[in-house]
């Protein structure tokens, strides 16, 4: 299997803001960029590419709705087409465009011939995407800001579920990476005090308990 891993030389593409915060974001979590356009038939599993990291060379919406696009790796540019789900309301619409860059998971990729690939990018495949005028060290920024708010969410839920359903004290964790929060039942202990919240810091968990 050949493997194209990042030599961006010259290549303008390489060198934009989408392209560098799409970079960062990989190495941060553990990955290597490398490129699969080039040769799909050696990467696909099952019919599907694991991961493509890759940015938008064209795009055009055709008669179905969908999105037409041309995308670019490290190692080759290939065409697509991106369901309309993902670029319909709730969707990803004003995101995706020329210079955008996508970070795509369990692509199906067709081969009707040697010489031809086409991707087929549905909603579900669409891991994140940096817009073309994304500014480099703006994502992690952003990414940190909507944990920290959704955190605090996550325990006003379950601060108010456990007022009203079990009025007691409760032990639970916030996962900051998974971005969800496990009540811890068999820690649970029957209470009716005032409550008050002590945060314990732990990585990558937040640990929060009630207290009499």
């Amino acid at each position: 299997m050949k493997k194209f891993v990042e030599d961006v030389g010259e290549d303008e593409d390489f060198k934009s803001g989408s392209w560098i915060s799409v970079t960062d974001y990989v190495k941060a979590n553990g990955s290597t960029m490398s490129g699969c356009l080039g040769d799909i038939n050696n990467f696909l599993i099952n019919g599907k590419l694991d991961q493509v990291v890759a940015i938008v060379k064209s795009c055009s919406p055709n008669v179905l709705g969908d999105l037409t696009v041309t995308m670019k790796d490290l190692s080759s540019t290939v065409p697509g087409t991106t369901h309309h789900k993902v670029i319909g309301e709730g969707g990803y619409g004003k995101d995706i465009t020329v210079g955008a860059a996508l970070i795509l998971a369990n692509v199906s990729g067709f081969t009707p011939k040697p010489s031809m690939h086409y991707l087929n990018i549905t909603m579900k495949n669409v891991v994140k995407v940096f817009r073309k005028d994304t500014i480099p060290g703006s994502g992690s920024v952003i990414i940190e800001q909507r944990v920290k708010v959704n955190q605090k969410a996550h325990i006003l839920e379950l601060k108010r579920r456990n007022h009203e359903e079990h009025c007691s004290d409760n032990l639970y964790v916030v996962s900051i990476k998974e971005d969800t929060a496990y009540p811890c039942p068999k820690l649970h202990s029957a209470s009716t005090k005032r409550r008050s919240i002590h945060r314990i810091q732990m990585k990558p968990y937040a640990v929060f308990k009630y207290k009499s």
